[in-house]
């Protein structure tokens, strides 16, 4: 995330538990009071150690990968990222 890192730093201030589902974690965090247009989420391949962060924010979605993008995701965990993308 190089400089980006500070900035999800700066604004996870609310954050859900960590879920599991298989060897896949999936964290959440976002700006408090401000979840809508400022949210992070972080999902962890168990398997592989591999971690993809996604930023969803008022105008536009970005992500970063550590080693590679996570080619599937649980059913449960990519419909939740659906439905946090969508509400934009």
């Amino acid at each position: 995330m190089g400089p980006d890192y500070a900035t999800m730093k700066k604004f996870w201030n609310t954050e859900t538990p960590i879920k599991k589902f298989g060897d896949f974690l999936m964290m959440t965090g976002c700006e408090q009071q401000n979840c809508a247009d400022n949210q992070y989420v972080i999902f962890i391949d168990l398997g592989d150690g591999t971690i993809n962060v996604i930023h969803i924010g008022k105008d536009a979605t970005r992500e970063w990968n550590l080693y590679r993008e996570i080619d599937f995701l649980p059913p449960p965990f990519e419909e939740e990222l659906t439905r946090m993308k969508s509400r934009k």
